[in-house]
């Protein structure tokens, strides 16, 4: 194969190769004339880039097919015979019609009494009873010192009275009394009957 080119005056060239290597020869006109029979050769060497290796693509990995599970069997239980039940026994219900206000011993020394107050917020009753060591006096009264209750000297009596909404007072009176003292026990409730 000859290639001819011009690279100065009247000059010219042909190469011969095996595709990766090449002999040129440059020749001017006037060595063309005188052929010398074995030009010098100039070696070009040309070089190949490998080829890359394709790359390899990865193989998608199947999943594992889930193994069937055997289900578990249900084995019914025997359950045992109820035991007869207890009922219990219903506890008795609070009166709320009426409120314990008072429930007490009392000791009155001579020339002494005592005095409970209560506050009543509704038209109500007061009943209860009580009863003493020796001879005393009780008395229910109003805060504007109204007697409402007087059981004179007595060793125990029972009180019912109607009250109206206010202060209240028990009272167990011993000062009449020079010498001796009085034991006094007494239970007292408050029974709402109005709005």
């Amino acid at each position: 194969m000859v290639y001819r080119g011009r690279l100065g005056p009247r000059v010219c060239g042909r190469a011969s190769g095996d595709g990766d290597h090449w002999n040129l020869y440059w020749q001017s006109e006037s060595e063309k004339a005188a052929a010398s029979p074995s030009p010098t050769p100039l070696t070009v060497t040309r070089t190949v880039q490998p080829t890359p290796a394709p790359k390899e693509t990865p193989t998608p990995q199947r999943a594992p097919s889930p193994q069937p599970v055997e289900a578990p069997t249900y084995q019914p239980q025997e359950r045992p015979a109820p035991s007869p039940s207890i009922q219990p026994t219903a506890s008795p219900t609070p009166d709320v019609s009426r409120f314990m206000v008072f429930d007490r011993d009392v000791h009155l020394n001579a020339l002494s009494y005592f005095a409970q107050q209560f506050t009543v917020t509704r038209n109500s009753r007061m009943v209860g009873s009580f009863s003493a060591s020796t001879p005393v006096e009780c008395f229910v009264t109003s805060s504007n010192n109204v007697v409402l209750y007087s059981s004179g000297r007595i060793n125990g009596g029972k009180i019912d009275v109607m009250l109206r909404p206010g202060t209240i007072y028990l009272t167990f009176n011993n000062r009449f009394s020079l010498l001796t003292s009085k034991n006094v026990r007494a239970r007292i409730y408050i029974i709402p009957i109005g709005p």
